[in-house]
């Protein structure tokens, strides 16, 4: 069920802060 989102792969909250941020900005630049 965590292929959904990488961030679901970590506990830490700010982990996964950090990943969607970073992802965001991926998505971003792609479009």
């Amino acid at each position: 069920m965590n292929t959904e989102h990488p961030a679901l792969l970590f506990q830490d909250m700010n982990i996964c802060i950090t990943i969607d941020l970073w992802f965001m900005e991926i998505l971003s630049v792609n479009m």
